[in-house]
């Protein structure tokens, strides 16, 4: 499996494999909240994406950098960036991407309070949505819309394009957005004080999350049903919760850390290889030098997502 790996680093879509690693790379790190890592990743994933011959690698990185650079504070260049992801995926008919964009640029514009160019931008992730025929991705955009409604006051509105987003995701079967829908109804509900509702759906997202062994979705849901049962007097369920959360911080702490041993090897061997190839600039180091980084890039990637399931 190695000399296959090295092989097919080697031959010359390498540059467009490697970009995408390395944009993968870049996402891990977003979620986990290293922006600094994950500019640089995203930098190096449109570096690489340049020399490839794929027209899209040498702009995939350009979302997750914007959204970084905004992460930091640096909203502006954040939002400029974003700006270009969003023309160049529309240039070349990426509806899903352009989606993406208008999506994020939506909650910047929401954060700053500039809500009438929030729902403009609502409105096209979900025109865009559409044309791509994503089902997932209009799930996704009618979300974002609810939250723009409830963040305005506009209950009837939010609850109705919740209720939306979770049946698309029921079609498609998308495990993780159905969870994460219910506990959104369920928050909307405990929101507007009808805990009995709140309860049903906070307890149908963490036992959805635990069949599914999505286990920050579980906590995450359980410390919300933790509080609406206290509420509702639900004693023994109180206990219940409080002894599977238990449960879930310790196995949560022990994942984190595992993780992080085998984050700290995959950049120092990544590193290594860097340093290698600045002293030998010959084809045959250069190749090499992209086959251990994009095997430990996709390691890498793999496990920083893996931190947020």
């Amino acid at each position: 499996h190695i000399n296959e790996s090295k092989k097919y680093f080697e031959q010359k879509e390498d540059y467009t494999i490697l970009s995408e690693n390395l944009n993968e790379l870049g996402n891990g790190y977003y979620l986990a909240g290293d922006y600094e890592e994950a500019i640089k990743s995203y930098l190096a994933s449109l570096r690489y994406g340049g020399l490839s011959p794929d027209l899209t690698a040498a702009f995939s990185g350009k979302l997750g950098l914007g959204r970084s650079y905004c992460a930091i504070g640096d909203t502006a260049v954040g939002l400029i960036t974003v700006e270009k992801y969003k023309d160049e995926s529309v240039k070349h008919l990426k509806f899903e991407a352009a989606a993406d964009a208008y999506a994020f640029m939506g909650m910047i514009e929401m954060d700053r309070g500039n809500l009438d160019l929030s729902r403009e931008c609502y409105e096209k992730s979900i025109t865009l949505s559409g044309k791509s025929q994503s089902k997932a991705h209009l799930s996704h955009a009618y979300n974002n819309k609810a939250i723009l409604h409830f963040n305005l006051g506009e209950t009837d509105s939010s609850l109705m394009y919740f209720e939306k987003s979770l049946i698309l995701r029921e079609i498609i079967g998308h495990h993780k957005g159905v969870i994460e829908s219910n506990y959104n109804v369920g928050f909307y509900y405990k929101e507007v004080g009808d805990f009995q509702r709140a309860y049903t759906f906070f307890k149908k997202s963490a036992s959805l999350a635990e069949e599914r062994s999505f286990k920050e979705d579980e906590s995450d849901a359980l410390q919300e049903l933790l509080t609406i049962c206290n509420d509702l007097g639900y004693e023994n369920e109180v206990k219940r919760i409080e002894k599977r959360l238990d449960e879930l911080t310790t196995y949560l702490e022990k994942k984190k850390t595992d993780d992080q041993e085998i984050i700290a090897y995959a950049q120092k061997v990544i590193r290594e290889a860097e340093m290698n190839e600045m002293k030998n600039e010959d084809e045959e180091n250069s190749n090499l030098y992209l086959w251990i980084v994009g095997i430990m890039v996709v390691i890498l990637a793999f496990i920083l997502l893996r931190m947020k399931r």
